[in-house]
């Protein structure tokens, strides 16, 4: 399903913290960093994401940790063919 199919909510905070597992200090660092999508301001005090940044972000670590997964594997393929 592409991020377009996708229906697109706000997720409030508590949201967030149980979709990814992130706490919100944490959050705001990686937000700081770019490592995190960042929060709509709806009001001056309300917060919230988007959910399609967020199953976006969420596919990208996986994405991320497959690939790593990958190159371990073809490096040790390639050093048990050294041998």
């Amino acid at each position: 399903m592409s991020d377009i199919d996708e229906p697109d909510t706000f997720m409030r905070d508590a949201e967030v913290t149980a979709a990814t597992g992130i706490p919100r200090s944490t959050r705001y660092e990686m937000i700081q960093k770019q490592q995190f999508p960042a929060q709509i301001q709806l009001t001056p005090r309300i917060s919230v994401w988007s959910s399609r940044e967020i199953a976006a972000w969420q596919r990208q670590r996986i994405a991320e940790r497959d690939a790593k997964r990958s190159s371990t594997s073809s490096a040790e393929r390639q050093k048990g063919a050294d041998r």
